[in-house]
């Protein structure tokens, strides 16, 4: 058996599943098919507005007097073939999410329009930063697996499984598939063919923009990600993704495994389409050159740093137009580091994407007030919205720094496959942390020209912006990891005068080597207990955080992105202002 089915089976020793319907060892049974779920009626609490004032409306534009009317043509179709994405997307969050939206847009008056808004927010009828807790009555937990496995699917019945037929082993754990009942049997059912009307709407509208586009590396690309979407072999893709140089841009495919909460097994779909600011990426393509110093900066043994990954790693600034699936589910994603997959990584490297409309709205509608309420006076006003961009940045830089392909027990895998379920949260503290070591040691290097000063103080108000999106999601655990090992190391402390997070100016990079070292070892070392024991001990809100965070009620949890390129209406974000 190797090592991924291992690791499957160690979750019964060290990884219990909370709220399990069923813990036997039975074998699996027939599954409800979610068309018998026609008839469901949801009832909604009180106070949904309060729900939906978390997330404010924001319109993100973009200019488009740089484009000529074909690259105007080309951007449509590229929205176009995005859009199918939103649907597959709440497939994979929820098998029974057709019948809840069916049910939520049945309800009549401003009560049912605003649980049908809150339902397209989240991709469900589980608010993701509260825990994924359900804003309707009576409906069961989230299953931990989202819509990727039969919901009463135990890691007993898996493991066991597994140990039987060995020879399913890669359907089962693929990136790319379903996992379904057949009577007593598990099937891994491709997404080509699971998720088959939906993609090949997106196949047409790719195939008309390479039609349109003059653009050699973008019709590469959208040729590559059509072939890829009807077969699931995404690397020719992912590589031919690298390459693109186009003013306008579409990132779309199953990347993140952050939704798959049982395993950390499956990717879920997401799609960016982007004007490209090209003297704005062409300012900071100067750090594509310094990977290999920051490499060599980490505060790790040197037989863990990784240099086999190319470094020629492009940096895009761009203005997000539009965005589908997991990227606009709950908590917007203001930058990306893709792809994942670390055998293009190691031949490519990764490309780095800034959406800067998104970024600016974010600091000016949430970090900022945030600070205010939580940061002693003199560090709140020390909040630099540069900083910020540039920590972002770091961090998204950081995500294809460090250990990537690991030996463990004479097992070699990706880290994320000795991790499991834990990698999400471990991996973005390790990015956030690393971000934040190297921009101060590029500040030092004059490479920056922030004062380090307003870099820690913007780091640590991001810290209570990012835990507000739950524990429950890989951000808001890898916040709190952070702020309760920098705060067990007296790096950050809470003035017991006025209740205020204060960082220390004198402990705090020493700390932060030590918290950026216990991290990056344990992705070096492949280590679950340890990165269990982390997240079941510090990836939780304190006390003392709670606190603080209690103090936030009345301001915006996040943005509700609305795109006037993609027809949306901005109507509804002039009347919230």
């Amino acid at each position: 058996m190797d090592v991924l089915a291992r690791r499957a089976l160690a979750l019964m020793v060290f990884a219990p599943l909370a709220g399990c319907h069923d813990d036997h060892k039975a074998a699996p049974g027939p599954e409800k098919s979610a068309d018998d779920t026609d008839a469901i009626v949801l009832q909604l609490p009180q106070g949904l507005d309060e729900h939906l004032a978390d997330f404010v409306p924001v319109v993100l534009e973009a200019d488009l007097s740089s484009l000529n009317e074909t690259e105007r043509t080309v951007l449509d179709e590229l929205i176009a073939a995005s859009r199918p994405i939103e649907r597959v997307f709440e497939r994979q969050a929820n098998r029974l999410n057709a019948a809840y939206r069916r049910a939520l847009a049945a309800i009549p008056g401003p009560r049912g329009r605003t649980a049908l808004r809150l339902f397209e927010i989240h991709a469900g009828v589980y608010e993701r930063h509260r825990g994924f807790a359900a804003f309707v009555l009576g409906v069961p937990p989230r299953p931990k697996g989202g819509g990727f496995y039969p919901a009463d699917l135990t890691r007993e019945q898996w493991s066991a499984f597994l140990e039987q037929h060995p020879d399913r082993e890669a359907e089962l754990i693929s990136l790319t598939t379903l996992v379904e009942r057949r009577g007593d049997d598990l099937v891994g059912i491709p997404y080509s063919k699971a998720f088959r009307a939906e993609l090949d709407k997106s196949i047409e509208h790719l195939h008309r923009a390479v039609r349109s586009s003059q653009n050699t590396s973008l019709c590469n690309y959208l040729a590559q990600l059509a072939e890829a979407l009807a077969t699931d072999r995404y690397q020719k893709a992912e590589i031919a993704w690298m390459d693109v140089d186009s003013p306008v841009e579409l990132t779309l495919g199953p990347y993140e495994i952050y939704e798959d909460e049982l395993f950390g097994y499956k990717a879920s779909f997401e799609a960016f389409v982007t004007v490209v600011d090209r003297a704005a990426s062409r300012h900071l393509e100067k750090l594509r050159a310094l990977l290999p110093e920051m490499e060599d900066h980490l505060p790790i043994p040197d037989e863990h740093k990784n240099h086999a990954r190319d470094a020629s790693s492009p940096v895009r600034v761009a203005k997000l137009v539009f965005s589908a699936g997991e990227a606009r589910a709950g908590i917007q994603t203001a930058a990306f580091n893709l792809p994942n997959d670390e055998m293009v990584r190691e031949l490519k490297g990764s490309k780095k994407v800034l959406l800067t409309n998104l970024i600016d709205a974010k600091f000016a509608q949430t970090l900022v007030p945030i600070a205010r309420d939580v940061l002693a006076d003199e560090q709140a006003a020390e909040l630099d919205a540069a900083a910020f961009r540039d920590h972002i940045l770091l961090h998204e830089m950081s995500h294809g720094l460090g250990p990537g392909r690991i030996v463990r027990d004479g097992q070699t895998a990706e880290v994320r496959e000795f991790l499991l379920e834990t990698y999400p949260a471990i991996e973005e503290a390790k990015a956030d942390l690393c971000g934040l070591w190297n921009l101060l040691y590029l500040t030092r290097r004059q490479i920056f020209t922030h004062a380090p000063r307003r870099i820690i103080a913007t780091y640590l108000a991001g810290l209570f912006r990012s835990v507000r999106f739950g524990t429950g999601s890989a951000h808001g655990r890898a916040a709190a990891i952070e702020f309760n090992l920098l705060r067990d190391t007296g790096a950050i402390r809470i003035d017991p005068h006025d209740g205020r997070a204060r960082y220390q100016g004198s402990r705090f990079e020493k700390a932060l080597g030590e918290v950026t070292r216990h991290l990056l070892m344990i992705e070096a070392t492949g280590d679950y207990a340890a990165a269990k024991r982390l997240i079941q001990t510090q990836g939780r809100t304190s006390k003392e955080m709670q606190n603080l965070i209690s103090r936030l009620v009345d301001q915006p949890t996040d943005l509700r992105p609305i795109f006037p390129l993609a027809g949306e209406s901005v109507r509804e974000a002039q009347v919230a202002r």
